[in-house]
């Protein structure tokens, strides 16, 4: 597989080789693909006689293939799958960590997020092989702003997601990232806890709770939002540490909301922490409050690590998440953003 990593980041492309047998269904499907996922992808449109010419094949990063099971045999053993079947090929059992399965006849923006799991995956494993992965958490919080946290959080991975492979970890309850996200047939966080309970798992499993976005990644959001404060630091931070390990994130970017058992501690794991206000030179007086807590606690170490953030009167439009995080962009809080991170990794002082 060609190398897909630059300093700290991804390249923005995949080469991704079609071999399909179905002409009709390979038309509509490359067309779909060359108008929504241009940008992400490198698309090569190849046929049967590639199969005298591994050299060739192996340069891509993975082979989607049709219905005939048998075609992955006529290419290298060492090359990546992503096989369309009209039942998922649930009836395979093939040991082959190389070749996935996933319906032929769905959504193709689903079949897109298997490919990116499949790429993800391998990408990961070749990163972890070469050098070891230093991970920074960053949370973002607030007391008086709660419904700008997932915008700014979204807003921060965008950015991040340029030059680093980012992580997004929505523990706010009715943040509202959950209205906009597709969850039927995966794993929310609550299943990401249960495995960090047990340290029992299989990669399937882990990734089946990783959604994407074009430059970042989250976990799916709890269904029950009850558990966000029922679960303690500790099972947080084994289920972080699996991921972390895993997948060799850059950075974490963890979304804080209601208390639990720990969490400052949890927030303290965190490089550092944006806590979104009205003005920077005041506090009101729950910040007030919150900040004579962490003294009496002896947090004066934590404290100089928030960064307080105040969200412009004229950023606070309604509208979801996503339209607020587009919006945000490129105006004077993404231009900030941009300015402290894109500095730090021209520097090369954030790793």
């Amino acid at each position: 597989m060609e190398a897909l990593f630059r300093k700290g980041g991804f390249m923005e492309k995949t080469k991704l080789a079609i071999c399909i047998e179905d002409e009709e269904y390979k038309q509509r499907f490359v067309k779909c693909v060359m108008k929504h996922y241009k940008e992400l992808f490198e698309i090569h449109v190849v046929n049967q006689m590639c199969k005298s010419k591994e050299e060739s094949i192996e340069e891509f990063g993975v082979v989607i293939i049709g219905d005939d099971n048998e075609k992955r045999s006529d290419f290298s053993k060492q090359q990546v799958f992503l096989v369309l079947q009209e039942n998922g090929g649930e009836e395979y059992k093939d040991t082959n960590e190389r070749i996935h399965y996933t319906k032929k006849y769905q959504e193709v923006y689903k079949i897109i997020e298997e490919l990116q799991k499949v790429v993800s995956r391998n990408i990961y494993e070749e990163k972890k092989g070469i050098e070891e992965n230093v991970i920074q958490r960053i949370g973002v919080f607030s007391l008086t702003k709660e419904a700008m946290q997932i915008p700014f959080a979204a807003l921060l991975a965008e950015i991040l997601g340029e030059n680093h492979h980012i992580l997004l970890v929505d523990l706010q309850p009715f943040s509202g990232f959950s209205t906009e996200i597709e969850t039927e047939g995966v794993l929310g966080m609550e299943d990401l806890l249960s495995i960090a309970s047990t340290e029992n798992y299989t990669i399937n499993r882990l990734t089946a709770s990783i959604g994407h976005e074009q430059k970042w990644e989250y976990i799916y959001p709890v269904k029950n939002t009850s558990c966000l404060s029922e679960v303690g630091v500790e099972r947080y931070q084994k289920m972080l540490q699996i991921l972390e390990k895993e997948y060799a994130y850059t950075y974490v970017i963890i979304n804080f909301g209601a208390m639990f058992s720990g969490m400052i501690e949890l927030m303290e794991s965190c490089r550092e922490v944006f806590f979104l206000t009205e003005k920077k030179e005041e506090q009101n007086y729950r910040e007030q409050n919150f900040c004579e807590e962490m003294n009496r606690g002896g947090k004066d170490k934590f404290l100089q690590r928030i960064l307080w953030t105040e969200i412009p009167v004229g950023l606070l439009k309604i509208g979801s998440w996503r339209q607020l995080s587009k919006q945000w962009l490129w105006s004077s809080l993404g231009d900030s953003l941009r300015e402290r991170y894109w500095v730090e990794y021209t520097n090369g002082t954030d790793m």
